[in-house]
């Protein structure tokens, strides 16, 4: 009836899954953007697919380092993540 309070109650790995799937929604604008970006200054669909397809795996791997608290390994996908979303941006040059 209340899975707000529900999931502000939680700790351990179920607070840190829920921290995971929110900063995965943060970091999909910036994603999506750069698609958008790279289709429209006609990047090579190979060099988009690649980046979405590294950008993809990045998160899954950064979610599961963020359930089993990994921090640092974690902070390192993080940043390549978001390396590849950058990258997105200057996709049409590679």
């Amino acid at each position: 009836h209340d899975p707000r309070a529900w999931l502000a109650r939680q700790q351990g790995h179920r607070a840190r899954a829920n921290a995971a799937q929110a900063n995965s929604w943060e970091a999909l604008p910036l994603f999506l953007a750069g698609v958008l970006v790279a289709q429209q200054t006609g990047a090579r669909p190979a060099v988009v697919d690649a980046l979405a397809l590294a950008f993809i795996a990045l998160r899954v791997g950064y979610i599961a380092c963020y359930v089993a608290d990994r921090d640092l390994l974690r902070s390192a996908l993080w940043s390549l993540g978001l390396a590849t979303s950058i990258a997105l941006f200057f996709a049409a040059r590679f």
